[in-house]
């Protein structure tokens, strides 16, 4: 052993002794991979409860019970899952229970403990009675139960509610938005809300705008400050000028004369004007409009610059001044960036419009006791920060504070801690015991924060407190520990805040000369090269394409694990295949299908869209909300009920919907309109479709479900949410027709966690079901995850199937790592909002517009995220045991990729091929290369494939009728044509749109222009203008005075909406029609109807005619809707110039059809017996035609 080696395991040793006896000042284990941080913790705990804290208490001389009580429940043991939370609880009991019997307990060193035997098991005995009572917690819950204690002193109304799944939020969000609008006519704002509407910033987006800032934690006053004022964007202005003048000083006007390279000599020529306008005072402004005009072209050569993606030419020019160039130009390529991005009035506009909306957000949520999952962190963390009372009054309940995976938390949570551990007299703080490993940060997608980490663990060492290290790894043999080392050793470079220094990792002294799995052909390192071979030639092909090499790799997966348990007896349990991402585990998936390998997938993507999840939802929203038809459509095609696509327009025409809505399974007269529904929607449904003869007793299916709902609708109501789950399972059976599906056990188990979840949704303040419906049918549109997240079936005989953070805390005896050339992430986000912290303050994007300084701000969350790739990789690696496989598309350079440049796996452990040996592999067509002295193997898999995966079990033969199959082959025929063309149509269209197709075109005079060229757009803006004054003038009043300062709020407008070449066109077009209409009969008769007026621009929605080209509905708008007598009219403004009866005729007649569908519309709708008379009203003509 080296001495380095011998060193490190020296300090991982004194880290053990500090765990069992060091309770006085803080303590900070960084615990690597496998070296027992679980048993650790519990050793702590143990330690302190039989030793300090029990002498602590019995003091005054309590019976043994009082004292145990007193010392467990003052033992603070904090995580960040539920799951880690209870599994602390549960190891600390059994080690207290292991100790009380005389036995050994996992990671307690008993000689450490100061207390003689007969003690001990006393202590421990009376402990283990009491170890229910250990507070041990996620960081939520604690912060959950605090704020419960204090609701007045963090100012928390005493009954808030967590909004666990974001329904309450997205509700409040929605209704806030609406009030706004309906009062935009009196907002100081409503300027800002024009200019967000003209950028297609729609209210929908708004509100959900609203709901990520209320889910971020930040406060309205994030928004207060507008970061383009020259004072917010001085400091990058100022880090722009230093990164040019560096760039100008170090190329020296090298760059400049590279005549043979035009872009790079007008790139610098770029970059020298933005200096000279920094120098000269320019404001944002003007730099922005600069940035934004120069071609694109020139700052992607000023990105490459600064990747050190020199031209040939431009090396040549720089020399050894290239390295310094490159940096220079890294520094001015994100503020150049932010200014080319930069759209100050749209930013300001959605600034001001969401800074308001939040604060109106805020308070409705606040007022209604809703807080938001990150609101407890900011919350407690508030309150801590403003009250020492309450402060020293939570110290003085806690004696040790536990913290588990630190290098998860984000600032908030360590600002939490530091309260409660590292403030205020030394004497008077908790003991605070803190294991993490920044190798093992993994959840910066989750905030997690690896420059908060470092700062606390700096302040807990200046502080007079202790960070040591553990190496001892318990879980893996040394080849792989060795591999470890040399795959991440040189991509995890040590960088303040954003990667931790690569620490190796010491095989236990047992697991030092075991050389792992290294049986037959299997060695305890396996690296695969998923380069597939060309059928006719052979020959390896390492560039193939990411599918061929995907189905190549999942072939010899699956038929690797079969021969592995088949031939070495390895159970299918110890495996398990680790994946960057779920989206692509189908292929592998299939792959064990055909080989018959069974396997359980952990964690999946979009829960809620699972079939059985989809239909048991579905039935639910039945039971809550009887009006909901998809609801019912989905029941009824589900398994438990079947019926055929052919019944389900008969079962809507026989009005099965409306009788459903009201059915009670105890009410006869209702079940009765439910049979009758079923006779005449079996009588009117097809049967000579294909398939149809298959389901004959639909309608006893039907009744059956009817039923059903009607006895879960009398139990919600009545029955305890406990008892009304336990119904819905007994009586709708659906994990019964689940199980009987592939892979049913999996699929019993989501419905297992479908029924835990509504179980605990359907407890609420109030009593009120709605929210419930609308969450699922909400969890069903967007596919959420469950809020109870599957944890690995770890005991299950299968291949255990999973991501990489699923895999988190756990380890198997044989572990591939698939996929390492699959890239996931990288893509512009398309968020609402984004939000990025920064030393110049928060910076954001508004609807795509982002802040001065959030290119910058973003730089540094990329670079985050490439040095967690690396990290992720560790953690993979590492959760091997006897066994572990690297499998993907290699690179052949064997190059050492950066990791700020890696973008996948296969970048980072590229340096590990030997591009010569590998080769030299290819060429000879050698399936298998070992490494000398170590059992470590290289695959070409393509090379000799080893065939075809084992048999899938053979299906049974069935006897085919061939008539009836060529029978129905044609039918089928038929309908895919048929749903081809109906697929072909559009969903939805207007009613003017659709008349105008079948009309055909029609061009009004002002829309001809030179040459006769159409200008209707122009047209159709002036009479929209029109439309618009018409709708919004009050009757009652004077209309011509209205009409007039209306008819200028219009001129004005016109130019967003009409060329400017067209421009004075229009407005003198406008001014003509509003000229005749103020003067005219329409407007007097129009002011004449007020009092009989029933509504203006009134919206309806058509079913569409079976001829049109819609299958969805047709969207319309009555212009005015009055009353005449007993019968309603519905009228139509129309601005079209008319130069004679003839076409004054001919236009009526166009547009008759339109008033036709308006007409029929509103008799449908308000059940009329006699249809609506119609009218035309031709504005700029002055006459009315009643049709």
């Amino acid at each position: 052993m080296t001495r380095e080696r011998s060193r490190r395991l020296e300090r991982d040793q004194e880290a053990r002794k500090l765990a069992h006896t060091e309770f006085e000042i803080p303590l900070i284990i960084e615990a690597g991979a496998g070296t027992g941080k679980t048993a650790l913790l519990t050793a702590r705990a143990v330690a302190w409860c039989v030793g300090p804290g029990w002498e602590g208490h019995a003091a005054d001389a309590a019976e043994a019970g009082t004292v145990a009580r007193r010392v467990i429940e003052r033992v603070v043991a904090i995580t960040f899952t539920e799951a880690a939370a209870a599994q602390m609880a549960q190891r600390v009991g059994e080690a207290l229970a292991a100790l009380a019997q005389g036995k050994p307990a996992v990671g307690v060193k008993r000689e450490l403990l100061a207390v003689d035997d007969e003690e001990l098991r006393a202590r421990c005995a009376a402990l283990a009675d009491e170890v229910h009572r250990l507070p041990a917690s996620t960081f939520h819950s604690w912060c959950h139960r605090q704020l419960r204690r204090f609701p007045l002193e963090a100012g928390m109304h005493p009954l808030f509610e967590v909004d666990a799944d974001g329904t309450l939020v997205e509700a409040a969000a929605t209704d806030v938005v609406e009030e706004s609008l309906r009062g935009l006519a009196d907002d100081p704002l409503a300027d800002d809300w024009r200019r967000l509407a003209a950028a297609g910033v729609v209210p929908p987006r708004i509100a959900e705008a609203l709901r990520r800032l209320a889910a971020s934690g930040v406060g309205p006053p994030a928004l207060d400050r507008d970061p383009c004022a020259p004072d917010a964007v001085a400091p990058l202005l100022g880090r722009l000028r230093g990164a040019l003048s560096a760039f100008l000083a170090a190329e020296q006007g090298r760059l400049a004369a590279v005549s043979k390279n035009p872009t790079a000599t007008a790139t610098r020529t770029a970059l020298a004007r933005a200096l000279e306008l920094l120098d000269c005072g320019a404001d944002p402004a003007t730099l922005a409009e600069f940035c934004t005009r120069l071609d694109p072209a020139l700052l992607e050569r000023c990105r490459k610059w600064a990747r050190s993606d020199f031209a040939k030419t431009e090396a040549a020019a720089l020399g050894d001044a290239a390295p310094t160039v490159a940096t220079a130009a890294a520094a001015c390529a994100g503020p150049l960036d932010s200014l080319a991005a930069l759209r100050a009035e749209e930013l300001g506009a959605a600034r001001r419009v969401l800074g308001s909306l939040f604060g109106r957000l805020r308070a409705r949520l606040r007022q209604t006791g809703v807080v938001t999952f990150e609101d407890l962190l900011v919350a407690t963390e508030r309150l801590l920060a403003s009250s020492p009372q309450v402060r020293a009054e939570l110290r003085r309940d806690i004696d040790q504070l536990m913290v588990d995976e630190f290098q998860d938390t984000d600032e908030t949570q360590c600002r939490i801690v530091r309260w409660l551990a590292l403030d205020g007299d030394r004497e008077r703080r908790p003991g605070l015991f803190i294991v993490g490993d920044p190798k093992q940060s993994i959840y910066g997608w989750r905030r997690a924060d690896l420059a908060a980490y470092d700062a606390f663990t700096s302040r807990v060492a200046g502080d007079g407190g202790l960070v040591r290290p553990l190496v001892c790894n318990f879980r893996s043999v040394r080849p792989i520990l060795d591999e470890v080392e040399r795959v991440v050793e040189r991509v995890m470079q040590a960088q303040a805040g954003v990667q931790p220094p690569f620490q190796p990792l010491e095989a236990t002294e047992g697991r030092r000369t075991d050389l792992g799995f290294s049986t037959g052909t299997w060695s305890a390192v396996e690296h695969w090269m998923a380069w597939p071979a060309d059928a006719e030639t052979g020959e390896i092909n390492a560039g193939a394409a990411v599918d061929e090499a995907n189905e190549l790799e999942a072939r010899s997966l699956a038929t690797d694990i079969r021969r592995l348990h088949d031939e070495a007896g390895v159970p299918w349990g110890a495996i398990a295949v680790l994946l960057r991402a779920t989206t692509a585990q189908e292929v592998v998936l299939e792959c064990f299908r055909e080989a018959g390998v069974p396997f359980e997938v952990a964690r999946e993507r979009e829960y809620y869209r699972q079939r059985e999840v989809v239909e048991t939802a579905a039935l639910v929203r039945c039971v809550l909300e009887p009006g909901d038809a998809l609801a019912l459509l989905t029941v009824l095609r589900s398994d438990a009920v079947g019926v055929p696509d052919a019944a389900l327009v008969p079962l809507w025409e026989s009005g099965l919907p409306a009788a459903i809505a009201g059915a009670q399974a105890a009410d006869v007269a209702l079940m009765a309109a439910v049979d009758a529904c079923l006779v005449r929607a079996a009588a009117a449904t097809p049967t000579d479709l294909p398939g149809a003869a298959e389901l004959p007793r639909w309608p006893l299916a039907v009744r059956a479900a009817a039923e059903t709902i009607g006895s879960l609708r009398a139990s919600v109501r009545r029955d305890p949410p406990d008892r009304f789950v336990e119904r819905l399972r007994t009586l709708w059976l659906t994990e019964a027709t689940a199980s009987a599906r592939y892979l049913g056990r999996f699929r019993r188990s989501r419905l297992e966690r479908f029924f835990a979840e509504l179980e605990g949704a359907l407890v609420t303040p109030d009593g009120s079901l709605s929210p419930v419906a609308r969450f699922l049918r909400r969890a069903v549109e967007q596919g959420r995850d469950s809020q109870l997240p599957a944890e690995p079936d770890v005991a299950a005989d299968a291949v255990h199937v999973m991501t990489i953070h699923g895999a988190k805390g756990l380890d198997f005896e044989h572990v591939y790592l698939v996929q390492l050339h699959r890239a996931t992430g990288g893509g512009r986000s398309d968020a609402e909002v984004e939000l990025r912290p920064s030393p110049d303050g928060l910076q954001y994007t508004l609807f795509g517009w982002p802040t001065p300084g959030f290119a910058e701000a973003d730089e540094l969350r990329t670079a985050q995220a490439r040095a967690e790739q690396v990290r992720l990789l560790y953690v993979a690696m590492t959760r091997a045991k006897n066994r572990l496989v690297l499998s993907g598309r290699w690179r052949v350079d064997g190059a050492l990729v950066p990791a700020q440049q890696a973008k996948t796996f296969a970048d980072l452990v590229a340096h590990r091929l030997d591009p010569a040996a590998a080769e030299e592999q290819m060429r000879d067509r050698r399936r298998s290369r070992s490494e000398p002295e170590r059992p470590v193997q290289w695959l070409v898999l393509g090379a000799g494939e080893a065939g075809a995966t084992a048999a899938a079990a053979p299906e049974r033969a069935r006897v085919v009728d061939q008539v009836r199959v060529t029978a129905e082959a044609a039918a089928l025929a038929e309908l895919r044509t048929a749903a081809s063309m109906r697929a072909a149509r559009r969903a939805t269209a207007s009613v003017t749109s659709i008349i105008g197709d079948a009309g055909g075109a029609w061009t009004d005079h002002r829309e001809a222009g030179d040459g006769g060229a159409p200008l209707r757009e122009s047209a159709l803006a002036v009479g929209g203008a029109v439309h618009r004054m018409l709708e919004a003038i009050d009757l009652t009043q004077d209309l011509p005075s209205q009409l007039r300062d209306a008819g200028a709020r219009c001129a004005d407008a016109l130019a967003a909406v009409v060329p400017s070449d067209r421009l004075a066109e229009a407005r003198s077009n406008l001014a003509a029609v509003l000229t005749v209409i103020e003067g005219g009969d329409c407007l007097r008769r129009l002011g004449e109807l007020a009092a009989k007026v029933v509504a203006r621009e009134l919206p309806l929605l058509l079913p569409p005619a079976p001829d049109d080209p819609v299958v969805g509905a047709l969207i319309g708008s009555a212009d005015l809707v009055y009353t005449q007598g007993d019968r309603l009219v519905v009228v139509d403004f129309k601005t079209d110039e008319l130069r004679s009866e003839s076409e004054l005729a001919a236009r009526a007649a166009y547009h008759r059809p339109q008033l036709e569908r308006y007409a029929a519309a509103l008799q449908s709708a308000l059940a009329l017996d006699e249809s609506p008379a119609m009218e035309l009203w031709f504005l700029a003509a002055d006459r009315v035609v009643r049709l």
